[in-house]
């Protein structure tokens, strides 16, 4: 947070819920921040249902009051708009949730909503990026709507490895473990950019290279083997070419 500067005093967040093992410590990890933080903000736990089934919406409702997350839910009928789409149809699926995410939060008066991206789902869309599309990009760690006015997107998990969010939700009742995870995000104090923050940022242009490296060091071809010839033969051979 302190890094990409994404929180300010006055921020009313939407911190979108998909009910996850990532978005659930997101927001765990901002309950603690505003009991701790010395600035005032405020948060919405917002959870769309892009058409879940009973059972799974249950899983969501009952993992939020397990943890005590006042989640704030709103439906829509993505999965029904996107069934028939034969092309690219998790593409269209996600851009219509980011959508509905912004229209949500800002109808509630939040000004930036919260993903829980992590670190490794940044390194991964690189690389899939540059595999599958040609192309050297990543998530942002945050950044401006430009459909919806004043909206703002962050991704305070940023920082944070997949492995450490897999060992709180294994020991889900560790404090040690809030607060490992807490110290990536807190606010206390500045810090220096750190190893992973710059191993991060050039990142695409370490993997551009490491194509190019491997584009030019091709083999050489294995030389061709010709018959054996006898030494006059190889002689009469070069005395004809120089003639010519």
């Amino acid at each position: 947070l302190n890094t990409y500067d994404m929180l300010q005093e006055g921020d009313k967040v939407a911190v979108c819920i998909s009910g996850g093992k990532d978005s659930m410590l997101m927001a765990k990890l901002f309950q603690e921040l505003k009991r701790h933080n010395k600035f005032s903000f405020e948060l919405v736990f917002l959870v769309m249902d892009p058409g879940y089934n009973e059972e799974n919406r249950k899983v969501i409702e009952n993992n939020a009051r397990l943890l005590n997350i006042p989640i704030t839910i709103f439906e829509t009928n993505i999965f029904e708009a996107v069934y028939e789409i034969e092309k690219s149809p998790c593409y269209l699926c996600a851009r219509m949730r980011r959508g509905y995410l912004y229209s949500k939060a800002k109808e509630l008066g939040c000004n930036k909503i919260a993903l829980g991206h992590h670190y490794d789902d940044v390194i991964e869309t690189i690389l899939m990026g540059m595999l599958y599309g040609g192309q050297v990009q990543t998530m942002m760690p945050k950044l401006h709507s430009t459909n919806f006015e004043g909206m703002e997107l962050i991704r305070p998990m940023y920082l944070i490895r997949e492995d450490d969010i897999k060992h709180w939700r294994d020991i889900p009742h560790s404090r040690s473990a809030i607060n490992h995870l807490l110290s990536s995000m807190k606010l206390e104090e500045e810090l220096p950019l750190s190893l992973d923050v710059v191993a991060l940022e050039l990142l695409p242009v370490l993997l551009l290279l490491v194509l190019l490296l491997d584009l030019l060091l091709v083999e050489e071809p294995e030389p061709v083997l010709l018959p054996e010839a006898d030494e006059d033969f190889l002689l009469a051979s070069a005395a004809a070419f120089l003639a010519a």
